[in-house]
């Protein structure tokens, strides 16, 4: 089969975006628990750990769906659903319950 790079570098770049708001996420979670639980890290980190794992393999499983009922294509489009899905649900957490967060 035959890529162009005309093809080749909108989805490096798409990959590359969804990186970065992935390691993003990751590391305003962990900041999130640890501002919840302020006199127990360990048991913040257990937290973030155990949710980390479950979301993953959660994430895996419905990805795994997703592929096998609309095809590999599918990914970009569910996966920009679920990053505006994430995004509303910090907006609540942060804006609506105001979860006071150290630092802040």
């Amino acid at each position: 089969m035959y890529f162009s790079a005309h093809f080749l570098i909108p989805i490096l770049i798409l990959v590359l975006i969804f990186g970065v708001l992935d390691g993003m996420g990751y590391n305003l979670i962990q900041y999130i628990e640890t501002s919840v639980l302020p006199d127990s890290p360990e048991l913040a980190n257990g937290v973030f750990l155990s949710v980390l794992n479950g979301g993953i393999a959660i994430g895996i499983a419905i990805g795994g769906f997703l592929v096998d009922g609309f095809g590999v294509m599918s990914i970009f489009t569910f996966g920009t659903a679920f990053l505006l899905i994430a995004l509303v649900m910090l907006v609540y957490v942060i804006l609506i319950l105001r979860i006071d967060l150290k630092y802040s």
